[in-house]
């Protein structure tokens, strides 16, 4: 990866970071009843955030153990290849509504 396209990806992570979602304004309504709640919501946020961590890696490490047997990863292209078809098709005979 070039050094401008790194630059871009962490200036775009920067930005997905800062930008307020879900979570936050979970704690902030919580947080406005009072500061105990405000603190079990944001435990609770992280603690949830922490848990899907734990989740992707697990699975990130098991697929990729997985897909480099190769007739697991041919069989996942063909079906993959057969998914995008299918939708390609459905896509071209839907009928539009006006």
């Amino acid at each position: 990866m070039s050094v401008p396209a790194l630059l871009a990806f962490a200036g775009l992570c920067l930005l997905l970071a800062i930008t307020p979602g879900p979570d936050t304004f979970l704690v902030l309504r919580h947080s406005l009843s009072g500061a105990r709640l405000g603190i079990a919501a944001a435990a609770g946020s992280g603690l949830g955030s922490f848990a899907w961590l734990l989740v992707v890696a697990v699975v990130a490490a098991r697929a990729g153990r997985w897909l480099r047997r190769p007739k697991v990863a041919r069989a996942l292209g063909n079906l993959s290849s057969r998914a995008l078809a299918v939708l390609g098709v459905a896509t071209l005979s839907a009928r539009t509504t006006s």
